[in-house]
């Protein structure tokens, strides 16, 4: 994974700006609150792909190929976005 996947954009802080100031305008407390949840968002997401391959390279699922365990297994990989 690269750096410039666990941050935002500076075009989506604008976006984000851009839409903050059209509802309010001059809300300075928004837009940082906005771009904040956003970044925990994008952090979080990334996080949750480094435990995912650290996983399927380091624990070996215990079910055959074609099992109704395995097809879980990969069922559960696309939920998190790694499918």
């Amino acid at each position: 994974m690269k750096a410039s996947d666990t941050v935002m954009g500076r075009e989506r802080m604008l976006e984000i700006r851009k839409h903050v100031f059209a509802d309010n305008p001059g809300t300075i407390v928004t837009i940082q609150e906005n771009t904040a949840m956003e970044q925990a968002e994008i952090s979080f997401k990334a996080g949750m792909r480094e435990v995912i391959e650290w996983v399927k390279n380091n624990i070996t699922i215990p079910y055959p190929v074609g099992s109704v365990g395995y097809k879980r297994w990969q069922s559960q990989l696309k939920k998190w976005g790694d499918g």
